[in-house]
């Protein structure tokens, strides 16, 4: 069971107009996002969350940390990190801090600088222009 401060809000498509709406205010109402996973190779949402402002918690597994960097957009912890990892990061980055204020600027800027489509693909064409020579 989860506390009255966090959310779970389960599966929200993002092919209708209400899903996208309703990530939107989540993301929004939120100060960070934490997904602890296991295996995951880039989750779109981590940038997704970057894009709002929002630094993210994650598990250093998969290319995540090509996506989000310490005290940049958030922080990818070790697989083996304990639950107290977490809540120091966020206690240290508290909502309403200079340090989180910092936190969620570059955060965004992190998104706006490497992790949008415009950036993808200008890279892919890049790397394409390199093979055709």
């Amino acid at each position: 069971e989860l506390p009255g401060y966090a959310t779970s809000a389960g599966f929200i498509s993002k092919a209708t107009e209400a899903g996208r709406q309703r990530l939107r205010e989540l993301y929004l109402r939120s100060h960070f996002l934490v997904l602890p996973t296991r295996a995951d190779c880039v989750p779109v949402v981590l940038a997704e969350a970057n894009s709002f402002a929002v630094p993210v918690l994650t598990t250093d597994v998969g290319g995540i940390s090509s996506v989000v960097s310490k005290g940049e957009n958030g922080r990818a912890f070790p697989l083996s990190a304990e639950t107290a990892e977490y809540a120091n990061f966020v206690q240290e980055n508290a909502p309403g801090s200079r340090e989180y204020l910092a936190l969620a600027l570059s955060s965004y800027d992190r998104y706006a600088r490497d992790l949008n489509w415009e950036q993808a693909a200008g890279s892919v064409i890049g790397a394409l222009k390199e093979l055709r020579r």
